[in-house]
């Protein structure tokens, strides 16, 4: 997603990435770049946690909880609720916690 060049009128998104991961910087990069396009999305990054991780989910605890918080993050897009804070591109690296949810619209 990141070769494109228009973000605008793209569905609220929310990233999650695995911090031990080549790829995880581009979850924040599309988070930024969504944002820049006047979108909503909410980057986290699942601090010392490897690419692939939710294959572990039935056996590590951090990659469980992990999958429960995605699971709820499509529950909630599903539902038009947006718990996330309101961010800025460029935000800080380490993602904040969902905040009290709110209608997308």
């Amino acid at each position: 997603p990141l070769a494109d060049t228009d973000f605008t009128g793209l569905p609220p998104t929310v990233t999650i990435s695995a911090e031990c991961d080549p790829l995880s910087s581009d979850g924040e990069a599309y988070r930024d770049r969504i944002l820049a396009a006047g979108g909503k999305a909410w980057w986290h990054e699942e601090a010392g946690l490897v690419h692939g991780y939710l294959r572990a989910r039935h056996t590590v605890a951090r990659a469980r909880e992990s999958f429960s918080r995605i699971v709820d993050a499509v529950a909630k897009l599903g539902r038009r609720e947006w718990p996330y804070p309101l961010t800025v591109p460029g935000a800080a690296r380490r993602p904040s916690t969902p905040a009290t949810g709110h209608p997308i619209d």
